[in-house]
């Protein structure tokens, strides 16, 4: 009886306990979906990560190193699912806006080139969200001839000079322009601590680009110091082989009632039959407060203004008869050596 008895007890007792799984074995039994949507992203940002700036990808992508008595990564814990799902979004966010960069520098040096887009440019401008004017032509025509807003002042009308629309922009418009704006400013002028930013894609027009100029501008006026600081705020657009426009802004600032008045310039350059380009330099003093001044300081804003568009006018002919001379002294020298 005794020994029935205990033979009950025996069969009738649970069964050892399961061992528990290991780690890897937890983390296999995770959530596929959330594996699918993290292999998604990384294949999303694989290509953007060759170009990145050093240390952005890979931030992006590594693992957290574990602290010291932390438990094991992995599990079916919720905070381990949300963990997953947070990495997943943060490299689907950076996969965007690297390729959002991406697209703007292809634009900039789209409108750089002329306006008119390549296939990769327009790619680039459907994922910035940007188009130029299908109708390139009429899209010029109109920019040149609007009223709005004016510019009074009409110091050249169609001026004529001999060198061609990308002649013209990559001598003294471009990024790295043989005679940029900053040599006019410093050598002729007599601007000092010139300092011209790189042109970049703006933010509020469909296809125009701008950059900002700082400098020390002399000044000859009553009760002002003799040099004040200035800055210009450029707008560049480019309507393919059509024609260009650049508009330019300038504030001086440490003169007295500088915070009432701006100048507002407008440069029109058009190819003209013959080859050449047709120049149109107008402005306008735009006052933003009321000031007993208004008179003195638009006389004397008009006469300033004035003579530099002329002097401009004069430094472009100049180094465009420099360009000229230097290609024909080394054709000459080309010819030459042939013979």
């Amino acid at each position: 009886v005794h020994q029935t008895m205990e033979l009950r007890r025996s069969l009738s007792a649970p069964a050892p306990a399961a061992e528990t799984a290991s780690p890897p074995q937890q983390r296999q039994r995770g959530s596929a979906t959330e594996d699918a949507e993290r292999a998604e992203a990384m294949e999303e940002v694989k290509e953007d990560d060759e170009e990145a700036p050093v240390g952005m990808a890979s931030s992006a992508h590594s693992e957290p190193t574990p602290q010291s008595g932390a438990p094991p990564a992995g599990g079916d814990s919720a905070a381990d699912v949300e963990k997953e799902k947070k990495e997943a979004e943060a490299e689907r966010e950076y996969a965007v806006d690297h390729r959002r960069r991406q697209s703007r520098r292809i634009l900039i040096e789209e409108m750089e080139r002329g306006g008119l887009l390549s296939p990769e440019g327009r790619e680039a401008a459907e994922k910035y969200g940007k188009m130029v004017p299908a109708d390139m032509r009429g899209a010029w025509i109109k920019a040149r001839d609007s009223g709005d807003p004016t510019f009074a002042n009409v110091v050249l009308k169609a001026t004529s000079l001999s060198c061609t629309l990308d002649k013209f922009y990559s001598l003294f418009l471009s990024n790295d322009a043989v005679h940029p704006i900053g040599n006019y400013m410093s050598n002729v002028l007599g601007d000092t601590r010139v300092e011209t930013s790189s042109w970049s894609l703006s933010e509020q027009d469909s296809f125009s680009l701008t950059r900002t100029v700082r400098y020390v501008h002399p000044v000859n006026a009553p009760m002002a110091p003799p040099a004040a600081s200035a800055t210009k705020e450029q707008c560049f657009r480019r309507f393919g082989d059509e024609g260009m426009i650049l508009e330019t802004q300038t504030v001086v600032n440490d003169v007295p009632m500088a915070d009432c008045f701006y100048i507002d310039d407008r440069m029109l350059v058009e190819p003209t039959p013959e080859g050449g380009v047709a120049l149109t330099a107008a402005f306008e003093v735009r006052f933003v407060k009321r000031t007993m001044f208004r008179k003195v300081i638009n006389g004397t804003s008009v006469i300033e203004v004035t003579k530099g568009i002329r002097k401009y006018e004069a430094y472009l002919r100049r180094a465009i008869e420099e360009e000229d001379a230097k290609a024909k002294v080394t054709a000459g020298a080309e010819e030459e050596g042939e013979g």
